[in-house]
């Protein structure tokens, strides 16, 4: 791909493009991807700023240690403006990161007026307090009325919430085992803390695994997209 030359951050000025590639997701609990198609990137009126917007679809496979993993889908939601970023002569875009996120852009604009862009997304999760998950009363079917509780960290759900399922919603799932549990879904009654660690890792000053806490998920995405120009 050759690159653009000549260029200066006025001929991004409210230029919009839509976003496709493949960003993969590898973390201890799962791996996914994505095309990231439904994502656009628009820059500001002096092309100093990048607004990514829209929702994408992944493909995810939680891991399990009692079965071979399941793919499923969910959707995830963007409306991320970047910190202030400058654009060399030779279509050089300097890194572009996000207040507050773990997100990471790095790339050029190419010569017929795209962008090829780099993705590196480095986070951790750590949920405090009772997770979300289904209260069923009779687990195995058998009765007598036996309480258990599943909780979405658990190998049944394998930290994916089901879309959609609110506080005291009814709820049925089979699991990988074949066993089938009937409930009500129970919300997380603590909070989930998310933290960007992409800029901590680059400069050196990020955690290493020996310091993460157990229970913690960290996720590292990678991927390659290019920018198509709007009309």
């Amino acid at each position: 791909m050759k690159l653009g030359t000549g260029n200066i951050s006025a001929d991004l000025a409210n230029k919009a493009f839509e976003l496709k590639g493949l960003v993969i997701e590898s973390s201890n609990k799962r791996l996914g991807a994505s095309t990231y198609e439904g994502l656009t990137a628009t820059f500001n009126a002096n092309g100093t700023a990048l607004t990514l917007a829209g929702t994408i679809d992944q493909a995810l496979a939680p891991f399990s240690d009692v079965s071979l993993p399941t793919v499923i889908t969910t959707s995830a939601g963007f409306n991320f403006t970047s910190n202030p970023i400058t654009i060399t002569d030779n279509g050089r875009l300097s890194p572009i990161n996000f207040a507050d996120s773990g997100l990471e852009l790095e790339g050029f604009v190419a010569a017929n007026g795209g962008l090829l862009l780099r993705v590196v997304e480095m986070e951790t999760i750590v949920i405090a307090g009772t997770p979300a998950g289904l209260q069923v009363d009779d687990p195995d079917g058998n009765g007598p009325l036996e309480a258990a509780f599943f909780p979405v960290t658990g190998p049944v759900f394998n930290n994916i919430t089901p879309t959609g399922v609110e506080e005291g919603d009814f709820y049925t799932v089979l699991t990988s085992e074949g066993q089938f549990l009937a409930g009500t879904w129970v919300a997380a009654s603590g909070s989930e803390t998310t933290s960007a660690i992409t800029s901590d890792v680059r400069s050196g000053s990020g955690p290493d695994f020996g310091s993460i806490a157990e229970g913690t998920t960290v996720t590292i995405s990678q991927g390659v997209l290019f920018g198509i120009p709007q009309p």
